[in-house]
């Protein structure tokens, strides 16, 4: 076929296409937006056509030339019922928008095809037929341009003529498989000549058949495995479909490989063009989204060794379990869908795992034995989703991923650390800017001590992994900063960090800025959880400290730290917390006083004085400093007479910050400063529910809201 044909006229014409079969088509395919070829024909009777494809020399691997027959008169007019498995599936007609009236009708046609001293052989089509009426003005040649244009709009029959091919196979599994389409159950032949219906088609391939459409044996060959299965006869499938009284859309047929050792699953249905789609599949997939390989073992089977596994690679035999290597996806072709979880190291824990039973998002936990007493622990998450795949199956991918990735959105490299580890030097993983680092943790076993009884039935029955909750720490790379405060991996949230250097007396501390700020986003991706770093920080601190007394200094530090900062007078600082897992409040000494003062920054109040007339006695007279500030009484100025009482603290917010403000009451915030609203909001309210309540004393009712 070599072009799409208009045709208009009376009974009687006929209408000839010659062209290439596969390149013809496909030139067609690409005129008609993919629909196929084509014929789009406006008639008002029945009309006739036939055709025959053109064959080039060696488009079907032969070494012979091959000649085709035309094709059998078609009549465009009626319909021919269709046998086998394609009158038993049903198939419903895609509507196009704004068309009221759609029939569709199918047929079924074949060209002889001969070669030189062969048999002949048949290339059946698929033709369908979609009747439709449009709109089509009957102008009136005695009016004149402009009444023409309101001429009356009839509506006529148009025939769009579709020639398909009858089926189309889909490989939907991860390795290569050969197909081989017959009438009878013959075995393929690889060496023929003819391999028109026969094909080799790779992942996620579709490759489309010419071939009789009333009865289709079905051969698959595993081709990474060289396991065929037996032939399906779809004859079979017929005679169970007609005792099926509702609309059957799809058939399941199983496929044995290995003498019924794996399997997988032929799927027959009717495409959007009429065309039998055939999809082989199987249940499950493994997608290994990491870094670092996966092995899966069936759980009544020995799991193979590092080195076993290593000399199999990725063609483990099926029977075994299967080895998933970094960044790669496999079938499971295994009847069990129960199965065992191991990296593939030495002294590696395993986990079991039912695909069945996997729903949504999940995490399981793969433990290393690394030598003198400490452990690797590796999070993975787990997630299921239907594949990726124009065909719908009922089949799941089971993707594993990374459960902790570090992500660094700054411009400087670093270091990220676990927490409260006996062994400083484990768990040390470096950063680049830019780049992203999935999170190895690590468990630090104590060195043998005396257990007790109680301790050890304790930990018998304590589940695999019911661990605490596990902090990290973050440091900038080739800095003189100190590490940050610990960041917990299970809580979601902006979280924001300090870096502060160590060792600095006072006057260092009020002339050099020496503490910088970062945050840490943590963000569910899926499966993953996502730690991105990001310095210096894009959004406003929470916290900023105002000292405006003149000649006055402030020491503050967080309950229960001994990590102590001072800001001078009349000066402001930005804050966040030195140790979330600390309580959230501050510890305020005015001067070298010895008393001091515990303030909410998270509750906003109104100016309050610092002193209490009557709690001289009762306040807290321990300052966690050190040694070398001990001796710095007096450096930054008394109070000059200022009277005690005078000075105070109000906590407002300046948008998403809290501002701590240490000056004197008349220079404090008024009440219609403490909030500064920047832009105007709208609050709806979907649902508003009033309650009468009836009191026990009274007789009338009340509203509440």
């Amino acid at each position: 076929m070599e072009g799409v044909g208009y045709v208009g006229g009376n009974s009687g014409n006929e209408i000839r296409f010659a062209g290439n079969l596969i390149l013809g088509i496909t030139r067609l395919r690409e005129r008609s937006n993919g629909k196929g070829g084509v014929i789009c024909l406006t008639w008002q009777s029945d009309f006739l056509f036939y055709f025959r494809p053109e064959i080039p020399v060696g488009l079907m691997n032969s070494k012979k030339s091959i000649s085709a027959e035309w094709s059998d008169d078609l009549k465009g007019g009626k319909a021919v019922h269709l046998s086998g498995i394609f009158d038993q599936l049903s198939y419903k007609v895609r509507k196009a928008l704004f068309t009221e009236y759609v029939k569709s009708s199918f047929s079924t046609t074949h060209c002889t095809l001969k070669s030189e001293g062969e048999n002949t052989v048949d290339m059946h089509f698929l033709i369908q037929s979609i009747k439709r009426n449009v709109p089509i003005a009957q102008p009136d040649k005695s009016m004149n341009v402009f009444e023409n244009s309101k001429s009356q709009v009839a509506l006529q029959e148009q025939k769009d003529i579709y020639l398909l091919p009858t089926v189309c196979v889909s490989n939907l599994l991860h390795t290569d498989i050969h197909v081989f389409l017959s009438e009878s159950d013959g075995h393929p032949t690889t060496v023929s000549d003819n391999h028109r219906n026969q094909s080799t088609i790779s992942c996620g391939s579709m490759v489309e058949f010419y071939t009789n459409p009333s009865i289709i044996f079905f051969t698959i060959t595993l081709t990474g495995f060289d396991s065929t299965c037996k032939p399906v006869n779809s004859s079979d499938w017929v005679k169970k479909l007609l005792k099926q009284k509702n609309d059957v859309p799809s058939v399941d047929i199983d496929l044995d490989f290995g003498g019924g050792k794996y399997s997988a699953t032929l799927r027959l249905s009717r495409g959007s063009r009429g065309t039998l789609e055939a999809a082989i599949f199987t249940s499950y997939s493994l997608k290994n989204d990491t870094e670092f390989g996966l092995c899966f073992f069936v759980p009544n089977k020995r799991p193979l060794s590092r080195d076993e596994a290593e000399n199999y690679g990725s063609s483990i035999p099926s029977e075994f379990g299967l080895y998933l290597p970094p960044k790669s996806t496999r079938s499971w072709f295994l009847k069990s869908n129960k199965e065992r979880l191991k990296l593939l190291k030495d002294n590696a824990s395993e986990t079991l795992i039912d695909l069945d039973a996997l729903s949504g998002l999940a995490e399981i936990s793969l433990e290393t034995e690394e030598g003198a007493g400490i452990r690797s622990i590796t999070k993975l998450g787990v997630s299921t989703g239907p594949p990726l795949s124009k065909v719908v199956v009922p089949s799941q991918v089971v993707t594993m991923v990374p459960r902790h990735v570090v992500i660094n959105e700054s411009g400087e490299n670093i270091i990220v650390r676990q927490c409260y580890l006996q062994n400083d030097t484990v768990g040390m993983i470096p950063v680049n800017s830019k780049q992203r680092a999935p999170l190895q943790l690590w468990n630090v076993i104590n060195k043998k001590r005396d257990v007790s009884l109680f301790e050890h039935v304790m930990k018998k029955h304590r589940k695999a992994n019911d661990d605490s909750p596990i902090y990290l720490q973050f440091r900038l790379n080739e800095s003189k900063l100190g590490w940050s405060g610990p960041v917990c991996i299970a809580s979601l949230g902006r979280f924001f960090l300090k870096f502060k250097r160590q060792q600095l007396d006072q006057v260092t501390a009020l002339e050099s800025n020496v503490t910088e700020f970062a945050y840490v986003h943590l963000v569910e991706e899926g499966s993953t959880l996502g730690l991105h770093f990001h310095k210096p920080p894009n959004v406003s601190l929470p916290y900023r400290i105002e000292n405006c007394l003149p000649d006055v200094s402030i020491t503050y530090y967080q309950k229960d730290s001994s990590e102590p900062e001072i800001i001078g007078s009349e000066s402001c600082t930005d804050y966040v917390w030195d140790d979330l897992t600390l309580p959230h409040k501050l510890v305020v000494r005015i001067n070298d006083s010895l008393l001091l003062r515990e303030i909410n920054l998270d509750k906003m109040r109104s100016w309050k004085p610092f002193y209490k007339t009557r709690q001289w006695s009762g306040l807290a007279t321990h300052l966690p400093l050190r040694k070398d500030l001990g001796d710095k009484k007096g450096d930054f100025g008394e109070f000059n007479g200022m009277e005690m009482m005078k000075v105070g603290f109000e906590v407002y917010a300046d948008g998403p910050t809290r501002v701590l403000r240490f000056c004197e009451i008349s220079t404090s915030h008024k009440g219609d400063k403490m909030f500064h609203s920047c832009e105007k909001i709208q609050l709806r309210v979907n649902q508003f529910t009033i309650h009468l309540l009836e009191h026990e004393k009274q007789a009338s009712s009340s509203i509440t809201r």
